[in-house]
């Protein structure tokens, strides 16, 4: 089965399984109820939980019933297994023998987490640890060099053909001097010799700023977004719509100086890169798909940029206290 068709089925299980929530009866675990939540499903791994109670548990039953005859994708009995915890021996017993899933008792492991009635300790995890270690010890021998660095960051890939916009030496830099601050030890210490400190690092790396519009503004800073000038250079000609982005060091400065208030501050150098990130989305729709949001469209995907990142980065009770 193809992974879309696999994705469709597993969101008709689990609107099956919403469905048997909303009956009559029907009762979640008591950790579960405040989200209504009674099912957990990644791939093919899934786990159902509720209250033990056996209405609740045939509810829960009936959903699986109707997905297997609706689909022909049965649960693997040997695979399968039921863990209860101060439930009533009669309905336990009743509900394995009309199951015929074998009983596990806590914790048991689900992804490669264990699950338990009691908080997680440092042991239960160690695994994870290791398994990550190792991930990182073997992405480092094989990809923290140069050329894999400078592919990764231009193109996502180890092995890449693609065209740098920045050289190896500017990406090193410390933000300040306008680089990325990558470390490159060899040449760290002479390099910080020749170095200058620019004025638009607040801004760029502004905290409010989302990941994407720092970068896009990094390169519009340094001039190297593919703007006409470098399309022509790259035999690309006759864009009607492009901007050039020619001097923003004068806004630059602008933007750094202190306004009343450092919230506001930062809010308006967030507000200016979602611009300039957008204006320049929409310089590539024209460009490659012919089309251009209405000015109202791009004002309002600019709030709704800002307004999720700062609720997403700032703590509630710092929001709550703004006017």
């Amino acid at each position: 089965m193809s992974p879309l068709l696999f994705v469709i089925c597993m969101e008709y299980l689990s609107r099956l399984l919403f469905y048997a929530s909303t009956q009559q009866g029907y009762m979640f675990h008591h950790r579960c109820k405040g989200i209504a939540l009674n099912h957990l499903v990644f791939a093919d791994d899934l786990i159902v939980f509720c209250k033990g109670d056996y209405e609740s548990i045939m509810w829960n039953l009936r959903s699986l019933a109707t997905f297997a005859a609706s689909s022909g994708l049965n649960a693997n009995a040997g695979k399968s297994a039921i863990n209860t915890c101060n439930m009533e021996e009669g309905v336990k017993q009743q509900v394995l023998r009309e199951t015929r899933y074998k009983e596990e008792s806590l914790p048991f492991s689900y992804l490669g987490v264990n699950i338990s009635a009691k908080r997680l300790g440092k042991d239960d995890c160690q695994f994870l640890i290791d398994k990550i270690t190792a991930k990182i010890k073997t992405w480092g021998t094989r990809s923290l060099s140069y050329a894999a660095c400078r592919n990764f960051l231009w193109d996502g890939k180890e092995n890449s053909s693609k065209t740098v916009l920045i050289a190896w030496d500017l990406i090193c830099r410390d933000k300040k001097m306008g680089g990325l601050g990558f470390k490159e030890s060899h040449t760290w210490n002479t390099a910080m010799l020749d170095q200058n400190e620019i004025d638009w690092d607040k801004w760029v790396w502004n905290r409010l700023n989302i990941p994407k519009h720092n970068f896009v503004c990094w390169l519009i800073m340094w001039k190297r977004l593919n703007t006409r000038d470098r399309l022509r250079k790259m035999g690309l000609q006759n864009f009607q719509i492009i901007p050039d982005f020619t001097d923003l060091q004068g806004f630059s400065q602008w933007l750094c100086k202190p306004l009343k208030g450092a919230f506001r501050g930062h809010v308006v150098q967030s507000v200016f890169a979602a611009l300039l990130y957008h204006v320049w989305m929409q310089r590539n729709g024209a460009i490659w798909y012919g089309c251009i949001a209405f000015h109202d469209v791009i004002v309002r995907r600019i709030k709704h940029d800002v307004f999720l990142r700062i609720t997403g980065v700032l703590p509630r009770k710092m929001i709550a206290s703004f006017p």
